[in-house]
């Protein structure tokens, strides 16, 4: 498939399918210019079967439009004031990220500090324009070196802008489609964190070298929540550590451990996959079942070993 959008005015100018088979290959376009017949009946012929191939790939125009608005995708915040934040606290409002052994992650923050917020807010979802399709114009295409003129009348090389009324080219109508940013409920709980006066330090670890990347587990934490992280040492003598605080209700148990030689960089690569199961930015807790989990991490490890 192959279109042209012109991403001022929301709309499609043009669109096009292309299929091979064995022994043929399908065009399939509504631009108005390739549809060439003497008969009234076999132009509508024409245009009835063409616009039933486009519009069964209606989702892939869905698909192709929300590339534009990716930059909408990562200026959703959440809001707090900045007055609740302690000093030196402002860094624990960004998610982990790093240099991995791969590549160096970047995570962009869901959380917008601000002076004077009007009350805290949460933007739980994002409905994304959907493009129209052009119906009363098109480009036509000049040879090298003729210009032509856009829908302005302001001069163009290449291509003149035909205006022609075309209402058949939108004869499918298109429902808009709601993306939601799931990552904003970690933000969300961030915040009310934050509403609630519970400070947490981070886990500040700075050793390298030859280690173990560990998962773990405590049998009373409600649901699958495990914490993954890395150790210089063993995860046995980690899981004996952790539990020896006094704020941990049973021991933590070595679910699986991976010996590495670069635990921490394995660390990073691992958390970015599995930044939406996160449950606290400052914490290194995930909310999903095992065997995903797994998966998730012996595939990373297999894509930085390679």
């Amino acid at each position: 498939m192959a279109g042209e959008f012109d991403v001022i005015n929301k709309k499609h100018i043009s669109r096009s399918i292309f299929k091979e088979t064995e022994n043929m290959y399908h065009v399939y376009c509504d631009d108005p210019d390739v549809i060439i017949s003497d008969s009234q009946k076999e132009t509508e012929s024409i245009i009835d079967n063409l616009m039933e191939r486009i519009n069964q790939a209606d989702i892939l125009w869905n698909i192709a439009e929300s590339f534009f608005q990716i930059f909408q995708y990562f200026e959703m915040r959440v809001t707090i004031p900045k007055n609740l934040l302690q000093e030196g606290k402002l860094l624990s409002l960004k998610g982990k990220g790093g240099k991995g052994l791969k590549a160096d992650y970047v995570v962009v923050e869901a959380i917008s500090v601000e002076n004077n917020p009007a009350e805290p807010s949460v933007i739980r979802r994002i409905k994304m324009p959907v493009y129209s399709i052009e119906t009363e114009g098109h480009w036509r295409r000049l040879k090298f070196g003729q210009r032509g003129k856009d829908r302005d009348g302001q001069p163009v090389d290449g291509k003149t802008w035909v205006s022609r009324s075309s209402p058949w080219r939108n004869a499918n109508r298109r429902d808009g489609v709601v993306y939601i940013k799931d990552c904003l409920a970690i933000a969300k709980a961030r915040v009310n964190e934050i509403y609630s006066n519970v400070n947490d330090d981070n886990e500040v670890n700075n050793l390298t070298g030859m280690g173990e990347l560990y998962v773990l587990r405590c049998s009373l934490m409600e649901g699958e929540v495990y914490k993954v992280g890395w150790t210089s040492g063993t995860a046995k003598d980690r899981a004996k550590e952790i539990s020896s605080a006094t704020g941990v209700p049973m021991s933590f148990v070595v679910v699986e451990s991976w010996r590495h030689d670069k635990p921490k960089e394995l660390e990073v690569e691992v958390h970015a996959q599995l930044l939406p199961y996160r449950i606290n930015n400052k914490r290194e807790f995930f909310r999903l079942d095992f065997d995903n989990l797994r998966k998730i991490i012996i595939k990373t490890i297999n894509r930085v070993s390679s």
